[in-house]
């Protein structure tokens, strides 16, 4: 008996011993839990989860968004919550701006468009911030091809938000012109459909502080053109006979348009509700222009539920880039990280263009970054660090968005070399800072990754795979590659024919261009030039940068008739999209 309870003690104290041993662990199990890149996910918009919800529970004939009086309402939420940023984020925009402006006095807005019978307000808000940013150039863009190509799970009849437009865009998929895929037609989607441009940057401005806060809001209006923006439109609450509109308290939102416009003085008593006080936005709807005044109507300042406003203001030519390195077709769906933390990416080139820029989302106000670019990463080592550093470059942004950012110069690569572009995301309030692709089933399902794609860290030294976190998650940062210069090789040699006392001379000029890329070549045409001593080089000849393509490259030139007592230089220059020279041969003489 005596023994046993010596045994119960001895077991007690071990326990005890055991007990106490957890708890002075805590401290290094807190430290290790700081220290390695744990799961840190922000919330989730509530409207979103909301409306994920509720459309779980709907029968699949009414997913379709709510439309009154024959017009469609297409305006879902994002998982993106960026309501934490509001207010004047840059003093610059608080000047003088005139009572009243319009966009469309300046011609600065292109025509009015009809969704008909599609929830598609949310493609066409977009394309109006884009096309009316882009003016005086004139541009079409197709709102069809994204509505049927965008790639989340929303069918043509359940809308879309801003998030969506931008993913789009800024992987490449749009914009293409409107008569590649004209509205409402049957056409399958096709990635042969030619790029207009290639969108580089869009800019999330805050959400408003108050009635009165609407500088931010003006600034890009003037400066850039339309503005997009999300709002809870009520059909009870529009004056058909003024075409204005304004709804007391805030809904959420079903309806996206853009502001091209505002009137300080736009009386409070032509609205069914009255304000308390006068002042309205002039917005442009996709409603045709049969609908209120030519298509535009006003909104009171006083409305609430406005939010979400985009700016689509910065478009390329397709011929910027060559190349685009991206796992995040579907854009940022979540955020990852602490208010300072790392996202990288590894990547595999395609060919030996040089990396010349790096693009990301950024979700707070005045974001800080910094960019490190590596050469020959080793995969195994589970560190998108572990290589040789080739750029580094560091910037901020007053405003959330997506940005691109120029490298100082670019980053030779060699084809099939892995390379990594790491970011240092340090941001002024918001506690997580890493912009994330990954599925939620009814937006993003379709989203996925694989190991060894994307790292997150806290530190910028211990890395973790994002996908042991967060399954098929990659982390939102995308590579670009230039259009490496044509090398073009030039030989020529004289030739001729004699029959009895008449000679014939002419010139056999063989060329050969390198680097073509297949779909978008990057030369406009090529043009061979000639000319005899003391004088200046003339063209002969173009031949289409298509024409090369098809060619792979090859071409050759007989130049007849030429004198047998002169010498003549040949020279071949190519002609980039932009109408520039791009590369020029040593001169060549025969």
């Amino acid at each position: 008996m005596k023994q046993e309870k010596i045994i119960v003690r001895f077991m007690l104290v071990v326990m005890c011993l055991f007990v106490a041993a957890l708890i002075f662990s805590v401290p290094s199990l807190a430290e290790k839990t700081e220290n390695t890149n744990n799961c840190r996910l922000a919330p989730l918009n509530p409207d979103f989860l909301k409306y994920i919800d509720a459309r779980k529970n709907m029968p699949p004939d009414a997913i379709r968004p709510s439309a009154a009086n024959g017009y469609p309402l297409g305006g879902v939420p994002s998982p993106v919550d960026l309501s934490h940023i509001r207010g004047v984020l840059d003093e610059s925009v608080n000047i003088q701006y005139p009572a009243r402006y319009d966009l469309r006095q300046l011609g600065r807005v292109t025509d009015v468009k009809n969704q008909y019978n599609y929830p598609t307000c949310w493609i066409f808000a977009a394309f109006t911030s884009l096309e009316s940013c882009l003016l005086p150039e004139a541009v079409n863009f197709a709102e069809w091809h994204m509505a049927i190509s965008h790639g989340f799970d929303y069918s043509i009849d359940e809308g879309g938000n801003s998030y969506m437009t931008t993913a789009y865009l800024v992987r490449w998929s749009g914009p293409t012109d409107e008569n590649n895929v004209p509205y409402g037609s049957i056409w399958v989607p096709s990635p042969s459909y030619p790029l207009a441009k290639h969108v580089q940057q869009v800019i999330f401005l805050p959400d408003r502080e108050g009635i009165w806060d609407n500088n931010t809001i003006k600034y890009f209006v003037m400066n850039y053109g339309a503005v997009d923006f999300a709002y809870y439109w009520e059909f009870e609450s529009f004056n058909d006979a003024t075409d204005a509109i304004y709804t007391p308290g805030n809904g959420g939102q079903n309806h996206r348009l853009a502001i091209v416009g505002w009137d300080d003085n736009y009386p409070a008593s032509r609205f069914s509700f009255t304000p308390p006080g006068n002042g309205a936005f002039i917005a442009r709807n996709s409603w045709g222009a049969g609908w209120g005044e030519l298509g535009y109507c006003y909104i009171s300042y006083y409305d609430e539920a406005l939010e979400q406003f985009m700016s689509f203001n910065n478009a390329e030519d397709p011929s910027n880039y060559g190349t685009i390195y991206q796992y995040d077709r579907l854009g940022h769906t979540y955020t990852w990280g602490t208010m300072e933390s790392w996202g990288a990416n590894v990547f595999k080139a395609e060919n030996a263009e040089p990396l010349s820029a790096v693009g990301f989302y950024v979700v707070d106000a005045n974001v800080q970054y910094e960019i490190y670019v590596y050469n020959g990463v080793d995969t195994l080592a589970g560190n998108p660090t572990a290589g040789t550093l080739a750029a580094y470059k560091t910037g901020g942004f007053t405003y959330a968005g997506y940005y691109t950012v120029k490298l100082d110069a670019p980053v030779p690569l060699e084809r099939d070399e892995t390379f990594s572009v790491a970011v240092k995301f340090r941001n002024s309030k918001y506690p997580y800072s890493v912009p994330i692709e990954n599925p939620f089933s009814g937006h993003s399902s379709r989203a996925s990754a694989n190991p060894g794609e994307s790292y997150v860290s806290l530190d910028g030294v211990r890395w973790q795979d994002l996908t042991t976190d967060v399954a098929n998650a990659n982390v939102c940062i995308k590579a670009y590659a230039q259009y490496r210069p044509p090398n073009i090789s030039l030989q020529a040699q004289r030739e001729s024919i004699q029959c009895w006392i008449i000679r014939r001379d002419f010139g056999v000029i063989s060329i050969h261009v390198d680097h073509l890329q297949e779909g978008e070549y990057p030369v406009s045409k090529l043009i061979l030039y000639r000319c005899v001593p003391g004088s200046d080089y003339a063209p002969i000849i173009e031949i289409s940068g298509s024409e090369l393509a098809a060619a792979n490259g090859d071409f050759s030139y007989t130049d007849k008739y030429l004198d047998n007592t002169t010498r003549y230089n040949y020279k071949a220059a190519t002609i980039d999209l932009d109408g520039v020279v791009s590369e020029t041969t040593a001169p060549v003489s025969i």
